[in-house]
């Protein structure tokens, strides 16, 4: 019961974040009354410096109570020793990552139907559809197109490792996980998120050098043939050619200038959680002209600028400390591993660059259901490495004998 819940969890992030965190509360619930003991990666260092600098941040704000909203969001950790716990071994660790694609699938699905209705919308209006889209992409089960790319791009490299390091045997279910991954890699492209599609070339791209290197002449074909298709060329071209102030990006400067000011400002503490959009307006550079550029300023669109901007330098270094860690592991971990568990790893790996990457434009990991589906992938990755170490383990007492 505490197994299935704990996946339940993860897997439901997909589509509820409110049905994910009361299977969560189950799990804790059914863990501690069989009295499993827990077990968890060798993290407790960043992850104690990243909750007791976000407490003392919020604690020295001028609103304590205003960062509880965000605080909450450091219960979230908990799914990192509880699904490594609840996961066995490699084989558990797979079917999890079958469940994810599997409702992944069905929200990219769902994305399918999004995007035909507001394009034969804006048809039958007239409206420029580049212009009615953009702001109101495809969302899938999610409430925002951001969220919902953010989990596609991990649940669809998590099976795209699997593709190119453990291609199921069996044909009917290697033909249905190569058109899941076609399914997910469309509704990648018709969500229209760039940093999201960027993120995504480039962690497929580590997974296609380390498998076949000659593939990677593929990934210019695939962008080619993207823009055989008029809304999709609109969007890429429109990294170079942006149409007016929409996606020119130019608030994304602004919020990157102004977060540097806050930080230059409150290196220590930061202004506390939740309180980078309630002091925004006191940090703008006095060089920016107003009105500001088309763009949402709640945020600093760069998840690591945001963690120092709100809590502190220290606990920025925490969070990189953290993320070293874990890629330091994986990529340790990778030198003895093959098959599934290779395949587990580098899912988990290229997930891990994703996320770096996608939050270098984006909030993403202060997103709470970015947040866990990749706490969620973290834990997936652990349980490959201690299959790793399990096996040295036996090899090395082998030997001995």
């Amino acid at each position: 019961m505490f197994r299935w819940l704990a996946i339940a969890s993860a897997v439901a992030v997909l589509f509820s974040i409110a049905v994910s965190q009361i299977l969560l509360g189950a799990a804790i619930v059914a863990m501690v009354y069989a009295r499993i003991p827990w077990r968890s990666p060798d993290l407790k260092w960043p992850f104690a410096l990243y909750v007791g600098g976000s407490l003392v941040a919020a604690l020295a704000s001028p609103e304590p109570l205003g960062s509880v909203p965000q605080l909450k969001k450091i219960l979230l950790l908990v799914i990192v020793p509880l699904l490594y716990t609840a996961l066995r071994d490699t084989r558990e660790a797979m079917q999890t990552v079958g469940l994810l694609v599997g409702v992944s699938v069905l929200s990219s699905a769902w994305s399918y139907v999004q995007f035909g209705r507001k394009y034969l919308e804006a048809s039958r209006t007239g409206a420029d559809f580049y212009l009615a889209y953009v702001a109101q992409r495809t969302t899938g089960f999610m409430s925002h197109w951001m969220t919902f790319g953010g989990e596609m791009v991990i649940t669809w490299l998590l099976l795209m490792a699997v593709l190119f390091f453990a291609l199921p045997d069996e044909r009917r279910i290697r033909w249905l996980s190569i058109g899941a991954a076609a399914v997910l890699a469309l509704a990648l492209l018709l969500n229209w998120t760039r940093s999201i599609q960027i993120a995504a070339l480039v962690a497929v791209g580590f997974l296609i050098l380390r498998r076949r290197r000659r593939w990677i002449l593929a990934l210019p074909a695939i962008v080619g043939m993207s823009l055989t298709f008029a809304p999709m060329r609109a969007r890429i071209l429109s990294i170079v050619y942006p149409h007016g102030t929409v996606d020119s990006n130019q608030h994304r400067i602004v919020t990157w200038r102004t977060g540097f000011e806050m930080v230059k400002a409150h290196p220590l503490l930061g202004l506390g959680p939740g309180q980078v959009s309630k002091q925004f307006e006191r940090y703008i550079p006095a060089d920016i002209q107003r009105p500001l550029p088309d763009g949402y300023y709640g945020h600093l669109h760069h998840v690591f600028l945001q963690y120092a901007a709100e809590r502190g330098v220290p606990v920025l270094i925490a969070v990189l400390w953290l993320l070293g860690r874990v890629a330091w592991d994986y990529w340790g971990a990778l030198r003895k591993a093959s098959g599934v568990t290779a395949a587990l790893l580098y899912g988990a790996l290229a997930a891990w660059i994703a996320t770096v990457i996608g939050g270098m434009f984006e909030n993403n990991l202060e997103n709470s259901e970015v947040l866990q589906l990749f706490l969620a992938t973290l834990a997936i990755g652990y349980v490959a490495v201690r299959e790793v170490s399990a096996v040295q383990r036996r090899e090395s007492t082998d030997q001995r004998v």
